[in-house]
């Protein structure tokens, strides 16, 4: 179900219900015991099980894939290099993909729904390394270290390893766009934060929970102008009704940051007649992905870290960054020659241009790049935007304009293309920035941060990072800082990881680049 609807949808209940006046429905408070009878639990399992077969059966494909493929290559290489026949490998494969799919069912990756990437990424690969270490286990101890059935386990687990996160992220690309793929949800919730978790569903598309529309007890935000394309559905009293009507077992609540005791009295009640509820809160902004519950004699507990305030953290992150540099730097090098030719050739000299940046601790430092722009690029930006006070709004909120006059023929490529980031890679050797982090900021650029810059000081800005895979300048400013705060709470080396694959695709389709 999707577009807009103005007016509220009929729901089944008197007119003269639906007919009341906003300042009556502003007043109200719902009483989930006044419609006991028709709010039981929702007890459709068949319809439940079909939800979750549709939607971890495409994964499951992906993953039977990357081990077909990792097996069909590792065969003949084991038998080559052990000089054995294989005389088995179908029963090999057959049991290795029984066996992969009752862990995979165990560890939570099927069906998978609503997972951060990073999280599914580290699952996948210590589950597939715990796989290839019990098989090579179970082939030496039942064989020899001479069997090619070792040298076939290693290489079929740790070979799926590699290619299941890339198989998985384009079949569920594929299978976002079906209609049968994944849970239906429905929120509950209005104003901002509601239009928030609109957009955020609707941006990360593909991970398996697909919101039809939302519910709440004052139907006046809709009678305004608004820029939410998701359906108002109906009040409180027919989110069971509806939920039962369209086999639904995920509630969104979208929670205000003051909750009075009947908005907990209808959290509870929906709490305990829905399969999966997630309740979502703006009070605290607290790390989302590597938080742990605990028991607190009884009481509710989260323990939350802060990872890049840990020092052993900040060491190990640091050697990653070095291992990638003088490792792909290397090999980066002649296309770094290759290109400072070209800028060279097309509009002469300096070929590097040295921008003033903020970086960890507040440190002033300049961040390399290719030079985009004209020499006179100051003059000419002023005289632009004297005679062009549209543009100069633009440049005062994004510090950005997407019809740059400075930016010269080679300086547009290298722009959409991220090639003009590279020579960054020597502040990432001198310890100036990271390969992942936050956009690296200007110094008029402090005030517009505010909280967050106590979160930008925490960590080395990077040459790609939250902002650059999730739109670039296509985002709003508090987007960007939305992003740098996610990843400054949230950091890990999955993340990292994460980020360094989606920037790949980034770069290649030129998505949010000017």
């Amino acid at each position: 179900m999707s577009g807009l609807q103005s007016q509220p949808r009929a729901s089944g209940r008197p007119a003269a219900s639906q007919s009341r006046t906003d300042a009556q429905a502003s007043t109200e408070i719902w009483n989930p015991s006044l419609a006991a009878d028709d709010f039981s639990p929702l007890p459709w399992h068949r319809r439940y099980a079909a939800q979750v077969l549709r939607t971890a059966a495409p994964l499951v494909c992906a993953d039977w894939c990357a081990m077909t493929l990792a097996f069909i290559v590792s065969m003949p290489v084991a038998g080559w290099l052990t000089g054995s026949p294989i005389n088995h490998g179908g029963l090999f494969l057959l049991t290795g993909v029984c066996l992969q799919f009752i862990v995979f069912c165990a560890s939570g990756l099927y069906p998978g729904a609503g997972v951060h990437p990073a999280v599914e990424l580290r699952q996948l690969t210590l589950t597939w390394a715990g796989l290839a270490v019990a098989a090579v286990a179970f082939a030496l101890f039942h064989g020899s270290t001479e069997s090619p059935y070792t040298l076939l386990a290693a290489g079929t687990f740790l070979g799926s390893m590699l290619c299941s996160p890339i198989i998985r992220t384009v079949v569920r690309s594929w299978a976002s766009h079906r209609q049968w793929w994944g849970y239906p949800v429905i929120m509950i919730g209005e104003g901002k934060l509601a239009d928030q978790v609109d957009a955020n569903f609707r941006r990360s598309g593909g991970r398996g929970l697909r919101l039809l529309g939302r519910f709440d007890h004052t139907h006046r935000y809709w009678q305004e102008p608004h820029d939410s394309r998701l359906a108002w559905l109906g009040n409180l009293e027919d989110v069971i009704r509806y939920a039962k009507q369209n086999g639904v077992h995920w509630l969104v609540i979208a929670m205000p940051d003051r909750m009075d005791s009947n908005m907990v009295t209808w959290v509870q009640f929906f709490r305990q007649r829905f399969r999966h509820v997630v309740l979502i809160h703006t009070r605290h902004e607290l790390p989302s992905l590597w938080h742990r519950p605990l028991d607190c004699g009884g009481l509710s507990a989260v323990q939350v870290e802060e990872r890049l305030l840990m020092r052993e953290q900040q060491i190990f992150k640091r050697a990653l960054d070095l291992i990638l540099v003088l490792g792909g730097g290397l090999l980066l090098l002649p296309l770094i020659a290759a290109l400072a030719v070209l800028v060279a050739l097309a509009s002469g000299r300096p070929i590097f241009y040295r921008n003033p940046r903020v970086g960890q601790y507040g440190r002033r430092f300049g961040a390399w790049k290719f030079r985009t722009m004209v020499p006179n690029a100051d003059q000419v930006l002023s005289e632009y935007l004297d005679a062009h006070p549209q543009a100069r709004e633009e440049f005062e909120a994004n510090h950005k304009l997407k019809q740059d006059p400075r930016i010269t023929r080679i300086g547009g490529f290298l722009r959409k293309t991220s090639l003009d980031e590279l020579p960054q890679i020597w502040n990432v050797l001198r310890g100036q920035m990271s390969i992942v982090g936050p956009r690296p900021i200007q110094v008029a650029e402090i005030a517009k941060y505010g909280e967050t810059y106590d979160h930008y000081l925490r960590v080395r800005p990077g040459i790609t990072g939250m902002w650059q895979i999730s739109g670039r300048n296509n985002t709003t400013y508090e987007e960007r800082l939305m992003h740098d705060r996610f990843y400054v709470r949230n950091w890990s080396p999955w993340l990292d990881l994460y980020i360094l694959g989606r920037t790949l695709k980034t770069v290649l389709k030129c998505e949010g680049a000017y």
